[in-house]
């Protein structure tokens, strides 16, 4: 009988099994990658533009809250101001002219005293930086806002007016632009034996808003000066990656209609050669946000035009930033119902 010895079997994986297991996993591990890299890529991007479009609101909901005030000085007739005499330096940044004391209206003169009757003024990119602004980092191709008004809400009863601002002091029939004292005193002038009985005391503001860029940077933020007591504030962060803000206005012209309503749209420039800003109703403003950062696997082709800019197109390393245009419209109403009663 002859006896059958079963034979050796080799058990596990072979070299081509290996290879093809191998493989598998690496083709499986590169889809991974490529999805957490282009997941990752898509959430940079969202929160980029979540940040440009938040960015940008609030520019122009805290430049249009300021603009809504245009013209407000506490309830008061700005001709019937006692006006404050100052000793700032003039010229176009303080607006100041001397006031006819016989017929309560401003004339040609020596800057002396600060003026109402315009409460929104700018000046357009390309022209000349006014002197409240020399030396700071301001780019040339963007617009320049100046805007004047009390605040909202009167200084509270027992709250110090600050020694280095300024203060609208209103009554029933007047009132008057002070100093800060740096303490309550100004209250004397509201009391019941007071100058203006049941008045109000309300900080004078004076806003600037420019973007800053400096000499060959590509990064740019929107800032602000303040006009205080003895001058002009050191410039204050607003907001990061406004590229451009540019202003349409709206003119009322009261040989049309007596109605305040805009009757023509300027520039900036436009509003300053025909003299008009005394009679600016309303603004359109462009605000054209940029990222921060730059996107390297990104091309910006698009031509921006608003307003009266010429067309921009940006290009080269220019083009690796995201941007967003927006654009808003806001009325001044205490300008609309000055041009009204004229």
């Amino acid at each position: 009988m002859v006896k059958i010895t079963a034979q050796n079997k080799q058990f596990g994986m072979s070299l081509v099994e290996l290879m093809i297991a191998m493989t598998i996993g690496l083709i499986l591990s590169a889809a991974l990658i490529t999805i957490y890299v282009s997941n990752k890529k898509v959430f940079w991007d969202s929160e980029a533009a979540a940040i440009l479009q938040e960015n940008n609101r609030f520019v122009l909901k805290l430049i249009t809250n300021d603009l809504r005030m245009a013209g407000f000085y506490g309830g008061v007739d700005y001709r019937l101001l006692d006006k404050k005499v100052t000793d700032l330096a003039s010229g176009a940044c303080k607006r100041g002219q001397m006031v006819n004391q016989s017929s309560n209206e401003f004339e040609g003169g020596v800057a002396t005293e600060f003026e109402y009757d315009i409460s929104v003024w700018a000046v357009e990119a390309g022209e000349q930086v006014p002197s409240c602004l020399a030396g700071l980092d301001v780019d040339p191709n963007a617009d320049i806002l100046f805007v004047k008004h009390a605040r909202k809400k009167p200084l509270d009863s027992g709250v110090s007016a600050s020694s280095s601002k300024t203060y609208i002091i209103s009554g029933h029939d007047g009132g008057e632009h002070v100093d800060g004292t740096g303490d309550t005193s100004l209250e004397g002038k509201v009391s019941a034996a007071g100058q203006y009985p049941d008045g109000d005391i309300w900080e004078y503001v004076y806003h600037a808003y420019y973007v800053d860029k400096p000499s060959g940077s590509v990064y740019s933020q929107l800032k602000r000066i303040k006009l205080g007591k003895t001058g002009w504030s050191s410039p204050e962060t607003v907001a990061e990656g406004v590229e451009d803000l540019h202003y349409i206005f709206g003119v009322h012209d009261s040989s049309v209609t007596g109605s305040g309503m805009v009757t023509r749209y300027y520039s900036a420039s436009e509003v300053t050669t025909a003299g008009k800003w005394n009679d600016v109703v309303s603004a359109t403003i462009y605000l054209r946000g940029r990222s921060t950062m730059s996107d390297v696997g990104y091309a910006d082709e698009k031509t921006y035009s608003y307003g009266k800019r010429s067309g921009y197109t940006p290009s080269g390393t220019d083009a690796r930033y995201h941007r967003k245009l927006l654009e808003t419209t806001v009325s001044f109403f205490n300008n609309q119902l000055e041009q009204a009663r004229r």
